[in-house]
């Protein structure tokens, strides 16, 4: 049932992969799994464990003798349901029905090989010890043999009956059901096929040989009288008559249900022995997924199907919704009618088409509600085990369902058999815990069993890692459609540090390779280059896996452009082979491209269009404007945006998740509003905040980081004293930086950022324009000389502004004690000069307002223009001169 895994199709009216030159761009499709869908399967397959596990000691949930429907006789129903959904998703557009069906043959034959190893008797998991099995008396049918059979001729009718006509519905209300009529007119057949054979066969009289060898009659021939046709009770019914003359009755299950019937056992509804009176058909075998009933079973996937078609064709939640309530209800309201007027009683021994309705119908409100919660009210985490289930449900299914795993565990037992570690468990903290066998039970298997593989599953669950991408989903999903239906370009990702490029990049690669992508080795490379009259060594650190190659050519300075053609070179050299599943190129990850020489960015040019055949380039840096027109043409630019403020708060609550760490709310956003939108930055103040004060509080403080600190004070150093020896300091303080793999350009930038804030304004353009200069150095020059470059000039300007200012506040000095000693005020001044409440423009003015001689400068006709000239020029000295 888990083969088959399902994406859910979803389109975006956003294509958020483009060409930076193009006006516009054709759509990528959005595609993901429908989580609903894979918490529906898990939710089976927990369903089924605890039934099967716990339905001996509670008969209320196990199969139903015969006649009725317990909660175990929903798990078949359920799993055929999901397959069909999954089916009209998996094949919403079929480009070769050729290369279609030879997957679903595939596909089928995969069940069909585990149905028979697991459930035709060659295991015996897990209470006993042994495999093995006699041919002779092998069982063909099982509950992975009927999914096959109904996989199979669904799959086929949905791959050549996929018409153009079907991508757009006509209006009305049941358009669904004309474009799809094919599915139904299937659908008929089949249900005609079996309501006639089952009525109309006539069953004679039968024979089998008991080979139960706990039974009294092991060995003898018992005969079952029959001679009726149209009968559904146990012995005479034309369901398990087609199983006997087709399979064999030596080949049928050898334990039904209905030896737990009131005829058979007096420990009905409970397994016990049988009665010395009871029937002989209570020792025969029967097959509960025969051939016959196998058959009716097919209108169950049909019917998902059609909720499947519902998805591809309608995007609005509440028509979705309304169309699948109103069919659950009406499938609901027919099998109960069938039931109740005794049309056509409820038995899944016979999957009649009462039991088909009612298991189907409920099957669709389940999974209505399923949806609303999960993909409509987002409430996915918390059926976070159900779906890591879902999502594993074949791995669940072999080693807990089938008690593959239990078998391992048991075979390691002290003395007995009966002494193993999970029977010591069960019995010594559940059983006598509860102090009764039955709740005792039901504990084990909910979190013994089920809690136990949703958490197996979640931790060994390797998802696609561009589904699982919390940041940028829509450019996620529009790159995993792209490697997967296309031939994946040259890519160039570009946005601000921390926006999430590297993860995207990773992401894609293991998209790409799977597994192997993860495995990577770090290694120091060393290459010896030819340039002519002269060999260049270089040695370069390169992370590196069996399929791409991850480096940094900026690194080697001047040399660049000869790493980047060596590494293209020696990857063509070494192109894999195309087997089935992977790709028949190389990835090679450069990062920092915008830092790349002219020399190195024209020669990677070149070489990306001799070698595009057999090596892929993904180019990652943090502006575009820096990257030729030439290389950006030749690939599939990717703007990545830094992430929002929710977005971060996401981010910072799934990763506490993930380290079972109490994330207040409150906390998280303060992180993020403090992280200046970066990704890296907001997580590394969750991780330092985790190591200062652990559990959280909403009022914590957010330290800076240390490295952002120790540049401030680097700022303050500066501004302190213009001297050689503060030059020498701050250059040691900087190489400190920059030996702790703080980058120069980050440096810079906080440096430049510091600066402007304790600056005058009347030098913070001369220290915007040399940080610049320096900053376009570094393509040019050694980095760290050209930080020195800047840390000197910035020295410079700071020490002219203070010797400009000290010339204005001496000329501004001598002007008001001239002026001063002239009018006879100076000792008046000296002694009001300290009011801390006053400016010294302020005071300065009311002084020239007070001096004896103030009338001198008012003309004969009253105006005070002169006066007001002569005291705003020093006001204006004053003004210029302070800080």
């Amino acid at each position: 049932m888990s083969e088959i895994k399902v994406v859910d199709v979803m389109s975006h009216d956003q294509g958020l992969l483009v060409h930076e030159e193009a006006a516009s761009t054709p759509n990528l499709n959005e595609k993901r799994r429908l989580a609903s869908l894979d918490i529906f399967r898990g939710l089976t397959v927990a369903l089924m464990i605890l039934v099967d596990d716990a339905g001996g000691d509670w008969p209320v949930i196990a199969h139903a003798p015969w006649e009725g429907c317990n909660l175990a006789d929903f798990v078949m129903p359920f799993f055929l349901f999901i397959v069909g959904v999954s089916i009209a998703l998996a094949f919403k557009r079929v480009s070769n029905k050729f290369e279609a069906c030879k997957k679903v043959g595939f596909r089928t034959c995969k069940l069909l090989f585990w149905g028979l190893l697991l459930q035709g008797g060659f295991s015996h998991a897990p209470d006993e010890l042994t495999y093995g099995v006699d041919v002779t008396m092998m069982r063909f049918c099982g509950i992975l043999q009927r999914i096959a059979l109904s996989y199979l001729v669904v799959a086929l009718v949905e791959i050549f009956t996929k018409d153009s006509h079907e991508e757009s519905l006509s209006t009305g209300r049941f358009s669904i059901f004309k474009s799809y009529y094919w599915h139904w007119i299937v659908g008929a057949s089949v249900l005609v096929i079996y309501l006639a054979t089952l009525y109309g066969t006539y069953v004679p009289d039968w024979e089998f040989v008991v080979s139960d060898k706990d039974s009294i009659l092991y060995g003898k021939i018992q005969s079952v009288p029959c001679g009726v046709r149209g009968k559904l009770n146990p012995p005479c019914n034309a369901v398990g008559y087609v199983d006997r003359q087709v399979l064999g009755i030596n080949h049928m299950y050898h334990h039904p249900a209905w030896r737990r019937s009131k005829a058979c056992t007096d420990d009905s509804p409970y397994e016990g022995s049988l009665r010395q009176d009871a029937p002989s058909w209570c020792h025969a075998p029967f097959e509960p997924e025969g051939l016959l009933s196998s058959i009716s079973a097919i209108l169950s996937t049909i019917i998902g199907v059609h909720f499947g078609h519902t998805i591809v064709h309608f995007k609005e939640h509440s028509t979705r919704l309304k169309h699948w309530i109103s069919t659950g209800l009406a499938l609901l309201a027919l099998g109960l009618t069938l039931h109740f007027t005794h049309l056509m009683p409820l038995n899944k021994q016979l999957y009649t088409f009462s039991y088909t309705c009612i298991t189907s119908g409920a099957a669709a409100l389940v999974f209505s509600a399923l949806y609303s919660l999960v993909d409509v009210l987002e409430w996915k985490h918390v059926f976070l085990p159900l779906e890591w289930i879902g999502m594993n449900a074949m791995l669940v299914y072999v080693m807990g369902a089938e008690g593959v795993l239990a078998a391992f565990f048991n075979g390691w037992y002290y003395r007995h058999p009966r002494n193993t570690l999970i029977n010591w468990i069960k019995e010594h903290v559940f059983v006598r815990v509860w102090h009764s066998r039955r709740v005792g039970v039901l504990m084990y298997v909910i979190f013994a069993e089920i809690l136990f593989w949703g958490l197996v599953t979640g931790v060994c669950h390797r998802p696609r890692s561009l589904d699982k991408v919390i940041v940028h989903q829509e450019i996620a999903q529009n790159l995993k459609k792209l490697v997967t239906e296309q031939d994946c370009p040259h890519l160039l990702f570009y946005g601000p540090s921390g926006s999430g490029k590297k993860t995207l990049i990773m992401a894609l690669l293991k998209q790409i390779y799977g597994a192997s992508a993860e495995k990577v080795k770090v290694e120091n490379r060393a290459w010896k280059v030819d340039a002519g009259s002269r060999t260049i060594d270089l040695e370069l650190t390169t992370l590196s896996s069996t399929n791409h190659v991850e480096l940094t050519p900026s690194d080697a300075g001047f040399q660049d452009r000869y790493i980047v053609q060596e590494i293209i070179k020696e990857m063509a050299k070494n192109r894999p082979i195309d087997t089935k599943g992977k790709k028949g190129y190389k990835v090679l990850v450069l990062n920092e491209v915008d830092k790349l020489s002219r020399e190195a960015q024209h020669s990677l040019r070149r070489t990306m269009e001799k070698y595009s055949s057999s090596c892929r380039l993904i180019l990652c840096c943090n502006s575009s404007s820096k990257v030729t027109e030439a290389i950006k043409s030749r690939c599939l630019n990717v703007r990545i945006n830094a992430p929002s403020h929710d977005e971060i708060v996401k981010v910072l609550e799934f990763v506490a998740k993930k380290e079972t760490l109490q994330l207040p709310h409150g906390f998280a956003s303060r992180i993020a509003e403090k992280s200046n939108r970066s990704l890296r930055r907001a997580i590394l103040s969750l991780e330092t905040c985790r190591v200062q004060n652990y559990p959280f509080a909403d009022n914590q403080v957010i330290s800076p980081m240390d490295w952002e600190e120790y540049v401030a004070e680097i700022s303050t150093d500066m501004l302190r004293e213009q001297s050689p020896k503060s030059l020498f300091q701050v250059r040691g303080k900087v190489y400190e930086l920059l030996v702790n793999c703080i980058p120069p350009e980050v440096i810079l930038k906080k440096l430049l950022h510091e600066l402007l804030k304790k600056l005058d304004s009347e030098l913070k353009l001369e220290v915007c324009h040399w940080a610049a200069y320096y900053v376009r150095l570094f393509v040019y020059c050694s980095r760290v000389l050209a930080l020195e470059f800047y840390f000197s000039s910035a020295l410079f300007q700071h020490m002219l502004f203070l010797l400009r200012l000290s010339f204005d506040l001496m000329m501004a000095f001598l002007m008001i004690m001239s002026w001063a000693l002239v009018t006879g005020t100076s000792d008046e001044i000296r002694s009001e000069s300290h009011i801390p409440h006053r400016s010294i423009c302020g005071q300065v003015y009311e002084h020239i307002q007070k001096l004896p001689h103030f009338n001198i400068w008012v003309d004969k006709e009253g105006s005070k223009s002169r006066k007001r000239g002569h005291a705003f020029c020093i006001v204006v000295l004053l003004s210029n001169a302070m800080i």
